[in-house]
Protein backbone atom coordinates (compact mmCIF):
# COMPACT_ATOMS: atom_id res chain seq x y z
CA UNK A 1 0.00 0.00 0.00
CA UNK A 2 1.79 3.60 -0.64
CA UNK A 3 0.23 6.21 1.12
CA UNK A 4 0.29 9.75 0.79
CA UNK A 5 -0.07 12.96 2.50
CA UNK A 6 -1.73 16.46 0.80
CA UNK A 7 0.86 18.69 -0.67
CA UNK A 8 0.47 22.58 0.20
CA UNK A 9 -3.00 23.97 -0.67
CA UNK A 10 -1.53 26.81 -2.88
CA UNK A 11 -0.47 23.77 -5.24
CA UNK A 12 -3.78 22.28 -5.24
CA UNK A 13 -5.95 25.71 -6.30
CA UNK A 14 -3.13 26.16 -8.84
CA UNK A 15 -3.84 22.39 -10.29
CA UNK A 16 -7.27 22.96 -10.21
CA UNK A 17 -7.78 26.04 -12.03
CA UNK A 18 -5.38 25.32 -14.61
CA UNK A 19 -6.56 21.67 -15.34
CA UNK A 20 -10.05 23.35 -15.13
CA UNK A 21 -11.33 19.99 -12.62
CA UNK A 22 -12.39 20.89 -9.13
CA UNK A 23 -11.71 16.88 -7.99
CA UNK A 24 -8.39 16.55 -7.89
CA UNK A 25 -5.61 17.56 -5.24
CA UNK A 26 -1.97 17.35 -4.96
CA UNK A 27 -0.61 14.72 -2.96
CA UNK A 28 2.96 13.44 -2.21
CA UNK A 29 4.30 10.11 -1.53
CA UNK A 30 4.71 9.43 1.83
CA UNK A 31 8.14 7.30 0.87
CA UNK A 32 9.64 4.22 2.97
CA UNK A 33 11.04 1.10 2.91
CA UNK A 34 8.73 -0.90 1.51
CA UNK A 35 7.45 -0.70 -1.99
CA UNK A 36 5.06 -3.19 -3.94
CA UNK A 37 6.91 -6.45 -4.78
CA UNK A 38 6.03 -7.98 -8.35
CA UNK A 39 7.72 -10.09 -10.79
CA UNK A 40 11.56 -12.05 -10.73
CA UNK A 41 13.16 -8.73 -10.03
CA UNK A 42 11.61 -8.43 -6.64
CA UNK A 43 11.01 -4.74 -4.49
CA UNK A 44 9.79 -2.19 -7.29
CA UNK A 45 8.59 1.33 -6.73
CA UNK A 46 5.19 1.54 -8.00
CA UNK A 47 2.96 4.92 -7.10
CA UNK A 48 0.22 6.96 -8.72
CA UNK A 49 -0.21 5.67 -12.16
CA UNK A 50 -2.94 7.35 -13.92
CA UNK A 51 -4.76 4.30 -15.45
CA UNK A 52 -2.31 2.00 -16.52
CA UNK A 53 1.60 1.20 -15.97
CA UNK A 54 2.75 1.85 -19.09
CA UNK A 55 2.05 4.28 -21.93
CA UNK A 56 3.25 3.32 -25.91
CA UNK A 57 3.28 5.32 -28.83
CA UNK A 58 5.36 5.55 -32.08
CA UNK A 59 7.66 8.18 -33.84
CA UNK A 60 5.87 7.34 -36.76
CA UNK A 61 2.93 8.65 -35.20
CA UNK A 62 4.45 11.96 -33.95
CA UNK A 63 5.47 12.27 -37.48
CA UNK A 64 2.10 11.79 -38.72
CA UNK A 65 0.21 14.19 -36.10
CA UNK A 66 2.98 16.93 -36.98
CA UNK A 67 2.06 16.73 -40.84
CA UNK A 68 -0.92 17.48 -40.56
CA UNK A 69 -1.12 20.95 -37.61
CA UNK A 70 -0.53 24.56 -39.61
CA UNK A 71 2.72 24.73 -40.84
CA UNK A 72 4.59 27.69 -40.01
CA UNK A 73 2.63 28.02 -36.01
CA UNK A 74 6.22 27.64 -34.61
CA UNK A 75 4.86 24.27 -32.52
CA UNK A 76 6.92 21.53 -32.19
CA UNK A 77 5.17 17.94 -30.80
CA UNK A 78 7.01 15.89 -29.42
CA UNK A 79 6.67 12.57 -27.00
CA UNK A 80 7.41 15.28 -24.37
CA UNK A 81 3.81 16.09 -25.01
CA UNK A 82 2.57 12.78 -24.47
CA UNK A 83 5.47 11.34 -21.66
CA UNK A 84 5.36 7.75 -23.15
CA UNK A 85 7.21 4.89 -20.82
CA UNK A 86 8.08 3.26 -24.35
CA UNK A 87 8.44 5.62 -27.72
CA UNK A 88 8.90 3.16 -30.73
CA UNK A 89 9.77 3.47 -33.90
CA UNK A 90 9.67 1.65 -37.59
CA UNK A 91 6.18 0.77 -37.61
CA UNK A 92 3.44 2.73 -39.47
CA UNK A 93 1.75 5.85 -38.01
CA UNK A 94 -0.65 4.42 -34.97
CA UNK A 95 0.12 0.92 -35.23
CA UNK A 96 0.03 0.93 -31.76
CA UNK A 97 -3.99 1.11 -31.84
CA UNK A 98 -3.58 -2.27 -32.99
CA UNK A 99 -1.10 -4.36 -30.57
CA UNK A 100 -2.59 -6.52 -28.79
CA UNK A 101 0.95 -7.88 -26.72
CA UNK A 102 4.23 -6.62 -26.93
CA UNK A 103 7.05 -8.06 -26.43
CA UNK A 104 10.29 -5.38 -25.73
CA UNK A 105 13.61 -7.08 -24.80
CA UNK A 106 12.57 -9.74 -22.23
CA UNK A 107 9.55 -8.11 -20.92
CA UNK A 108 5.39 -8.69 -22.40
CA UNK A 109 3.19 -5.63 -21.96
CA UNK A 110 -0.65 -6.04 -23.38
CA UNK A 111 -3.07 -3.78 -24.68
CA UNK A 112 -5.43 -1.99 -21.66
CA UNK A 113 -6.93 0.77 -23.97
CA UNK A 114 -6.17 3.80 -26.16
CA UNK A 115 -5.23 6.79 -23.85
CA UNK A 116 -7.56 9.56 -24.11
CA UNK A 117 -5.19 12.75 -24.16
CA UNK A 118 -5.71 15.92 -21.97
CA UNK A 119 -4.99 19.76 -21.70
CA UNK A 120 -1.87 18.87 -20.05
CA UNK A 121 -0.31 17.61 -23.63
CA UNK A 122 -0.84 21.25 -24.70
CA UNK A 123 1.69 22.82 -22.25
CA UNK A 124 5.12 23.00 -23.58
CA UNK A 125 7.30 21.12 -21.31
CA UNK A 126 10.51 23.30 -21.38
CA UNK A 127 9.00 27.07 -20.95
CA UNK A 128 4.90 26.09 -19.15
CA UNK A 129 3.71 27.95 -21.87
CA UNK A 130 -0.05 26.38 -22.75
CA UNK A 131 -0.60 26.39 -26.47
CA UNK A 132 -3.58 24.51 -28.85
CA UNK A 133 -1.73 22.13 -30.47
CA UNK A 134 -1.62 19.39 -30.15
CA UNK A 135 -4.81 19.31 -29.10
CA UNK A 136 -6.32 21.11 -31.52
CA UNK A 137 -5.51 18.97 -34.40
CA UNK A 138 -6.00 15.34 -32.70
CA UNK A 139 -9.54 16.47 -32.74
CA UNK A 140 -9.51 16.94 -36.52
CA UNK A 141 -8.99 12.91 -37.00
CA UNK A 142 -7.96 11.40 -33.60
CA UNK A 143 -11.77 10.54 -32.03
CA UNK A 144 -12.89 7.31 -32.10
CA UNK A 145 -16.28 7.78 -33.59
CA UNK A 146 -17.80 4.59 -32.87
CA UNK A 147 -21.05 3.59 -30.87
CA UNK A 148 -18.70 1.61 -28.67
CA UNK A 149 -15.31 4.27 -29.40
CA UNK A 150 -17.83 7.05 -28.27
CA UNK A 151 -19.10 5.30 -24.93
CA UNK A 152 -15.32 4.48 -23.82
CA UNK A 153 -13.25 7.53 -25.15
CA UNK A 154 -16.34 10.29 -25.25
CA UNK A 155 -15.27 11.81 -28.26
CA UNK A 156 -11.89 12.64 -26.60
CA UNK A 157 -8.60 13.00 -28.92
CA UNK A 158 -6.48 9.56 -28.62
CA UNK A 159 -2.78 9.24 -28.71
CA UNK A 160 -0.92 6.22 -27.75
CA UNK A 161 -1.86 3.15 -25.57
CA UNK A 162 -1.99 2.03 -22.16
CA UNK A 163 -0.51 -1.09 -21.27
CA UNK A 164 0.25 -3.32 -18.16
CA UNK A 165 2.25 -5.94 -17.51
CA UNK A 166 2.23 -9.45 -18.62
CA UNK A 167 5.76 -10.66 -18.02
CA UNK A 168 8.45 -9.16 -16.00
CA UNK A 169 11.79 -8.19 -17.69
CA UNK A 170 14.65 -6.06 -18.62
CA UNK A 171 14.29 -3.21 -21.02
CA UNK A 172 17.01 -1.48 -23.17
CA UNK A 173 16.79 1.47 -25.46
CA UNK A 174 17.32 0.35 -29.24
CA UNK A 175 15.70 -3.55 -28.37
CA UNK A 176 13.78 -5.14 -31.10
CA UNK A 177 10.03 -4.93 -30.14
CA UNK A 178 7.62 -7.42 -31.22
CA UNK A 179 4.21 -6.82 -31.48
CA UNK A 180 0.62 -9.36 -31.95
CA UNK A 181 -1.20 -7.26 -33.73
CA UNK A 182 -5.07 -7.16 -34.73
CA UNK A 183 -6.99 -6.24 -38.23
CA UNK A 184 -8.61 -3.31 -36.37
CA UNK A 185 -8.09 -1.17 -33.68
CA UNK A 186 -8.24 -1.99 -30.18
CA UNK A 187 -11.02 -0.57 -27.91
Amino acid sequence: RVQSCPSFARGTKGFRQFLKQDDIRLVRILQDDENIARGARGQMPVAFQDSASFHVCSVESLKDLNSRKPEGDGVEITERNFRPNFLVEGCDAFAEDHWTRIKLGDAEISFLERCTRCILTTVNPDTGIQLREPLKTLRTYRLDRSDIGKKKYKLHPLFGVRQFLLKDGHVSVGDDVYAVSSAKPLL
